[in-house]
């Protein structure tokens, strides 16, 4: 923190604290009478903002309804109003026995964390809704594009699994036509084959318009080939219309029918692998950083709010570190598949990763009693 100084008409930075400590020098420079009995003194840098200090707990003692000796509190003010020229005087060791037990009554508060609370405060709660809104902006798009991409994979292989056994159960039924004796007509198809057919041609379009809206989330990766081979370059998922209920009509219908579904199977296949390729190194590498980094920041947060309210909040270099640490845990959180949270708390290692990133001291004591089970089980 700086202030300027005028000194014969020309503006210079000086910093605040080397001012407090040549006030006489540069009084006597400007021809200002100096105090009586305070001869030109430089205190020490340990010394600079004691004193000062020593009365934002004065103020604290006051509004926190914390009693304090009076005559110690006259000592102190007394004190600040002389300024550095208070260090030179011959009863500066009374000076520091005052401020230790100020300092005691008002413990755990200082006059740094009573300094950072009033000036730093701000920009500390600024700092982490930054962190907060840029996690944000990657973790809700990866969350969604994740939640979207598992439920239409899952919708595929349900469908899938259903034309399978729509498709097992109608050649079963349509395969062959029975043979009737001599000069008869053969009995009808099942009763059953119609909508079954149809069905059928439903869950196959059902598939391959997941299928196109599955791609979206890998463009350019799966060529689409379905229907390429037939004679209007499209798949066919429809049945001929007014179908009669007849063993020749329904066998073709469901001869093509089972070709477009093996394109289609095929073509869902891959795009499935695709999406599950991208996808799941996204899910597995990228957004478990991301919720443990999340994790630290609501753990800091709450951390902070405590502090603020007990006025004992003062910027620390643990706070990065804490950020570095959740990154490093939920980067190795994929490592361990057999974490367990009580007897019948099911977690997803998203969750599990905000928990490392909000309680990363629970985490490396895991990781040290692993470390420490190894060493019990190595042989020799």
């Amino acid at each position: 923190m700086s202030a300027t100084l005028l000194l014969d008409d020309h503006a210079a930075p000086v910093d605040r604290d080397e001012d407090r400590s040549a006030g006489p020098a540069i009084a006597a420079l400007r021809g200002e009478p100096q105090p009586t009995g305070c001869p030109p003194s430089e205190s020490s840098p340990a010394f600079v903002g004691l004193l000062e200090n020593a009365e934002y707990l004065v103020r604290y003692a006051i509004e926190a309804h914390i009693a304090v000796d009076p005559e110690l509190a006259a000592r102190i003010i007394a004190a600040r109003r002389k300024g550095d020229a208070a260090w030179a005087d011959s009863k500066v060791g009374g000076l520091v026995d005052d401020i230790t037990k100020l300092a005691a009554l008002t413990q755990p508060v200082t006059g740094d964390t009573l300094r950072a609370c009033r000036e730093q405060a701000h920009d500390t709660i600024r700092g982490y809704k930054r962190i907060a809104i840029r996690l944000a902006a990657f973790i809700i798009p990866l969350s969604m594009i994740s939640f979207i991409y598992t439920g239409i994979s899952n919708c595929i292989t349900g469908d899938v699994t259903t034309a399978n056994q729509l498709a097992v159960v109608l050649h079963t039924q349509l395969g062959t036509i029975p043979s009737g004796s001599a000069g008869t007509v053969p009995p009808p198809p099942p009763a059953s084959s119609m909508s079954d057919l149809q069905q059928f041609a439903a869950t196959s379009r059902a598939i391959y318009s997941r299928t196109s809206q599955l791609k979206l989330f890998v463009p350019g990766m799966v060529r689409n080939t379905v229907g390429s081979d037939t004679a209007a370059g499209k798949p066919r998922f429809e049945l001929d219309h007014n179908l009669p209920n007849e063993w020749e009509p329904m066998q073709k219908n469901l001869s093509e029918l089972t070709a477009t579904y093996q394109q289609v199977r095929a073509y869902a296949k891959a795009v499935q692998e695709s999406t599950s390729v991208v996808y799941g190194a996204i899910g597995a590498c990228i957004l478990p950083v991301l919720y443990a980094l999340l994790g630290a920041c609501a753990y800091l947060l709450r951390v902070f709010s405590d502090q603020i309210a007990a006025r004992t909040f003062a910027p620390t270099y643990a706070t990065p570190a804490r950020f570095v640490i959740a990154a490093i845990g939920g980067a190795i959180v994929g490592l361990f598949n057999n974490f367990s949270v009580g007897q019948t708390a099911t977690l997803s290692p998203l969750a599990i990763a905000f928990l490392v990133g909000y309680a990363a001291d629970i985490f490396f004591s895991f990781l040290e009693g692993s470390v420490q089970n190894f060493r019990k089980t190595k042989p020799g």
